[in-house]
């Protein structure tokens, strides 16, 4: 009987735990998004062959603000990050192929936009 008490007493306190689910939570059923990381990854290229005077890629990064990156080769990649949902990704770049891949938390980078331009994330 001692045992099933002390059970009991303990599954009661573990139950009773402050939830962590979010910062300034006060709703076991409030979303945990807020915690989620995303990084962004950047790339512009160009075919072989193609000629792209003076390459470079313009991209937002983690405080808003934008990078303008030079390039010598025929391909220049960026990755940022962490941000959180809602930031706005964006490219422009004089090479002809550009791209913005998205991952949450530690998943595979996707494609999110194939094109200059920008994408919020939202996922």
């Amino acid at each position: 009987m001692k045992k099933i008490i002390i059970l009991m007493s303990i599954v009661f306190l573990c139950a009773c735990e402050k939830c962590d689910c979010g910062e300034n939570n006060t709703n076991n059923n409030q979303s945990v998004e807020n915690k989620d990381e995303y990084y962004v990854k950047y790339t512009a290229w160009k075919d072989k062959g193609q000629v792209v005077s003076n390459p470079y890629m313009t991209i937002t990064i983690e405080d808003g603000s934008t990078l303008k990156i030079n390039s010598s080769g025929g391909q220049v990649t960026k990755t940022i990050g962490p941000v959180k949902r809602g930031f706005t990704a964006s490219i422009s770049s004089n090479f002809p192929y550009k791209k913005i891949e998205c991952c949450k938390n530690n998943g595979p980078f996707i494609i999110k936009l194939d094109k200059a331009g920008s994408y919020t994330i939202d996922f």
